[in-house]
């Protein structure tokens, strides 16, 4: 996450869906630890492109993605009133590439046994040699071993949400979401994965037992249903030769 794109048009689809999983998924008792992974911005300058409509998204948060501000730790301020027990991670300091296991380790153990942990790396799950980014420094990127280590510190009660954007030019997009989705399912032993996209950005979701990780299927597919977005839960049988999905979706994934 980088302050210069905060408040943009993706962000009211971002922070819209935590607050429907919030709302949608009881045992969460409201409960929300963002981890932003921020990182400096960039030098080119760029800056968000704020949401010009809410359509039929939260308009109180649309007007406080519109005001201007540039800085994630506004979000403190944002979610009191929404009455979430907001538990930001590290959310004005910037995250060291070179100090992984210290940044992850060290989020209080509290913040992550109960509630939605939400991730926000700058680009997404890492596809390439984990080995290189970790001797290049690259921060836009959440390793997969990183999300296991997560997860294992999760409790019941937890859900576990990541966000990926995703490239069209230089993959597919229905490739992108099904590898990513198919890796995150083999790594944390689980036989699905929720998910919902607009083809742009999408979230990943896993819940810490079974009963709530259901629950969090259903409100990732209420939210889709409500915007007409691909949502739903790519499960994942294992089979003599290979994983296949089976993709149980409220929209569809264009390739």
């Amino acid at each position: 996450m980088k302050n210069q794109y905060f408040a943009d048009r993706r962000h009211l689809f971002k922070y819209d869906l935590l607050l429907d999983v919030l709302a949608d998924v009881p045992a969460l008792a409201l409960r929300l630890t963002y981890v932003p992974m921020l990182t400096p911005d960039d030098l080119r300058g760029d800056v968000a492109r704020a949401p010009t409509v809410a359509g039929r998204r939260r308009p109180h948060l649309a007007s406080f993605l519109t005001q201007g501000m540039r800085n994630i730790s506004t979000l403190r301020a944002f979610f009191t009133v929404e009455g979430v027990r907001y538990s930001p991670y590290r959310d004005t300091t910037y995250f060291d590439p070179n100090d992984r296991s210290e940044y992850f380790g060290s989020i209080p153990a509290a913040q992550l046994e109960t509630g939605l942990v939400f991730v926000d790396p700058d680009l997404g799950l890492a596809t390439g040699n984990e080995e290189n980014l970790r001797r290049t420094g690259h921060g836009g990127y959440l390793l997969y071993p990183e999300v296991v280590s997560l997860f294992g510190r999760l409790g019941d009660s937890g859900v576990l949400i990541i966000s990926q954007h995703l490239s069209p030019g230089h993959e597919p997009v229905v490739d992108s979401i099904l590898g990513r989705a198919q890796e995150l399912s083999r790594r944390l032993d689980q036989p699905g994965v929720a998910y919902v996209t607009d083809e742009e950005v999408v979230f990943f979701g896993i819940g810490g037992s079974g009963e709530v990780h259901r629950a969090l299927v259903r409100a990732f597919e209420r939210h889709g249903n409500r915007h007409s977005l691909a949502a739903g839960e790519l499960c994942f049988v294992e089979d003599e030769l290979e994983l296949e999905p089976h993709a149980v979706s409220t929209g569809t994934l264009r390739s």
